[in-house]
């Protein structure tokens, strides 16, 4: 019986004008499917305003996330493959992942989730300049 890992993982919403982080939550699943709601719903309880947009990457596709953002008007853009590709769909998708990917192949889409890379997801050689 070897020995059981505790794993946790973290959810940030940033606001990126600010370039602020203005909620986190720590959840036991290792996915992050399902999670883009909640961590968008803390953000509100934080700043007492809902976002105007929302960026996610591809871990988060899910169709009832998707579905919620387009019922309460914040405009999502999600990846629905790796990197930037948007992936085949199956026939399974839903009505909201049909119509993200529809969405991921305008300009202004592609040109918003681009931001994403610089606002949450910073990389750097050491240097945050």
């Amino acid at each position: 019986m070897g020995n059981p890992k505790q794993g946790y993982n973290g959810q940030i919403a940033v606001d990126g004008e600010a370039n602020l982080i203005v909620a986190g939550t720590i959840t036991r699943p290792a996915a992050d499917g399902g999670q883009l709601v909640p961590a968008l719903k803390e953000a509100v309880a934080n700043t007492g305003q809902k976002p105007k947009s929302s960026l996610a990457d591809a871990g988060y596709r899910s169709e009832e996330d998707l579905l919620t953002l387009e019922k309460v008007k914040v405009d999502a853009h999600m990846a629905l493959g790796r990197g930037e590709s948007q992936g085949g769909l199956s026939s399974k998708a839903g009505p909201a992942t049909n119509r993200m990917h529809r969405k991921r192949k305008t300009k202004r889409s592609q040109k918003a989730y681009k931001r994403r890379k610089v606002i949450a997801e910073r990389h750097s050689g050491g240097s945050n300049r």
